[in-house]
């Protein structure tokens, strides 16, 4: 550290730049909430808001009812599919109540700081505020003495190393999030749009495990009366991302009604990013996590870690902030192909970790308190 000594005038005057950055944010923010209300009222009075193709007559009946058998099919599907995920984390689900719905509960007793969950994202987006600071990959900041990398194609995203980079275009969906951000220009997106755009085509083009596919992200409970287009505001929503999309020549290009359903579901299943300190960073989807409830005596504390996920625990070490990265016998940050004659390398990601506070018996749901989500609008 320096041992440069302050005056009360300088403190003083770096208070106020301080002050006067957080308000340049907040207006900024405020700008892009405007734009995205403006688009989505107009979306909303032309009538194409929530027009997803929609069938009159027989064709809408026989569809209903087609539509009726295959959910009950995929249902169970998804039930042995979510099943499987948590018992092979010595979890398992149990319904607790229409007002509750699914949760976890221990399957086997677990010691107290003994990891409990490691569920890897559907999607992860930084803030504006966080732009800069933190790797839009880890959540790490920059090494000393160096700057972030920032990615040329949208001026938003910044990386700490190439392999991060490379990563989150391949596989944590950069790519769309990328040309949404350069269609929109001079607007940014939302947090909220960036998300929907990053699981839709993480999704649908190569997702790195059951947690991102459809069926396992369409599972999640959705906030009531936003789910399927019935809600006229997030449909507008939808439908301006995928107008974006479609116009920055993604493909796969995700369908509105699909935007949608994502949108519904990050209203109630998203998660904030923090560093140890509790500092917000950002906001993720992760599907598994979404099934423990919230609790304000709870019996599990969240942290994030960028790590290989599927693979064995292992000893995190603790890297600026708080984000930590877990080292293992392989290199966690290098997304390319394994070498001859060695298993192929597992996906990375920002996990997040569930530890228990204290010794869980066999059969305890788990609980967990989150800090407070920051606003964002849709």
């Amino acid at each position: 550290g320096s041992d440069r000594s302050w005056t009360f005038e300088e403190l003083d005057d770096e208070e106020r730049k301080m002050k006067a950055y957080e308000q340049l944010l907040e207006r900024k923010e405020a700008a892009e909430e405007a734009w995205v209300e403006e688009v989505s009222a107009s979306l909303r009075e032309t009538g194409s808001g929530t027009s997803f193709g929609t069938r009159t007559g027989e064709a809408a009946a026989a569809a209903a009812a087609d539509a009726g058998a295959s959910k009950r099919r995929i249902r169970g599907e998804v039930l042995r599919r979510w099943q499987a995920t948590a018992g092979a984390q010595g979890l398992r689900l149990e319904h607790a109540g229409a007002a509750l719905g699914w949760r976890l509960v221990a399957a086997r007793s677990f010691a107290q700081g003994e990891v409990l969950l490691l569920a890897p994202p559907a999607a992860t987006a930084m803030d504006e505020s966080a732009a800069e600071a933190v790797c839009h990959a880890c959540m790490g900041p920059p090494a000393e003495g160096a700057t972030l990398r920032r990615c040329s194609g949208c001026q938003f995203a910044h990386y700490c190393s190439e392999a991060h980079q490379k990563l989150a275009w391949a596989q944590m969906g950069h790519a769309a999030e990328c040309k949404l951000i350069a269609t929109a220009k001079p607007r940014t997106p939302t947090r909220s749009m960036r998300l929907a755009a990053i699981a839709a085509h993480v999704s649908l083009k190569a997702a790195p495990g059951w947690h991102a596919e459809p069926g396992a992200l369409l599972s999640l409970q959705p906030r009531d009366g936003s789910a399927d287009g019935t809600d006229s505001d997030v449909a507008a929503v939808a439908l301006l991302v995928a107008r974006l999309l479609a116009a920055s020549g993604l493909t796969p290009p995700p369908r509105p009604d699909y935007l949608s359903a994502l949108l519904a579901r990050l209203r109630c299943n998203g998660h904030t990013l923090h560093d140890s300190q509790l500092q917000p960073h950002g906001a993720g989807l992760y599907p598994l996590a979404s099934l423990v409830n919230h609790a304000c005596l709870p019996n599990a504390s969240a942290s994030f870690q960028f790590r290989q996920f599927g693979a064995s625990p292992s000893t995190p070490a603790e890297v600026g902030s708080g984000t930590t990265v877990a080292k293992t016998s392989a290199d966690t940050t290098d997304p390319g192909p394994a070498q001859s004659g060695r298993q192929p390398r597992r996906p990375s990601a920002l996990c997040l970790i569930l530890r228990a506070t204290r010794h869980l018996a066999r059969g305890e749901p788990l609980s967990v308190r989150y800090p407070p989500a920051p606003h964002s609008s849709f």
